[in-house]
């Protein structure tokens, strides 16, 4: 059990760390348009600068928590006890459980983008627009994948048998 533990909160840490070197490119870009001082530049900069506060406020308080929780329970593992799984599958239900409502709202933001472009012809706006767009199809692919690593640990987690499950 602990190995597949290690192997999420591996991957988890790859994918947090990831989006942490994303956000600081994505500060540099923002950076770069936002010094040409052309409106559409200067909305998309915003909006990427807001995209990537996001992902550091996100992931940096993600990536302290699965190091402390992999660590509790690979020492768990290590004596034996595996008292820690009933816990950690409640945990991950409740994280695969979530996603859905995610993907509604990346939905929910590529409308709201798409209706800020017909609606408004300021180009502050459509670059705000352009970057909420580009928000919602990133954050949709990353966290389809974060899903898909979940999910796989869940099932993990449910198909394994452990002392805790006995009667």
């Amino acid at each position: 059990m602990s190995q597949a533990a290690q192997d999420y909160f591996r991957s988890e840490r790859a994918g947090l760390l990831f989006a942490l070197m994303f956000a600081g490119v994505l500060v540099g870009v923002a950076v770069w348009l936002a010094s040409s001082g052309v409106g559409f530049r200067r909305g998309l900069a915003g909006a990427l600068v807001a995209q990537a506060l996001l992902l550091l406020g996100t992931g940096l308080p993600l990536l302290i928590r699965d190091r402390a929780n992999e660590a509790r329970f690979v020492e768990s593992s290590a004596r034996g006890d595996e008292s820690w799984v009933p816990t950690e599958r409640a945990r991950m239900k409740a994280v695969v459980d979530r996603f859905p409502g995610y993907f509604v709202g990346y939905g929910a933001t590529l409308l709201l983008s798409g209706v800020l472009v017909l609606a408004w012809r300021n180009e502050v706006v459509r670059g705000i627009a352009t970057g909420l767009a580009f928000f919602a199809v990133f954050a949709l692919i990353v966290d389809d994948v974060s899903h898909r690593r979940a999910r796989g640990y869940a099932d993990t987690l449910h198909a394994e048998v452990t002392p805790s499950d006995a009667p």
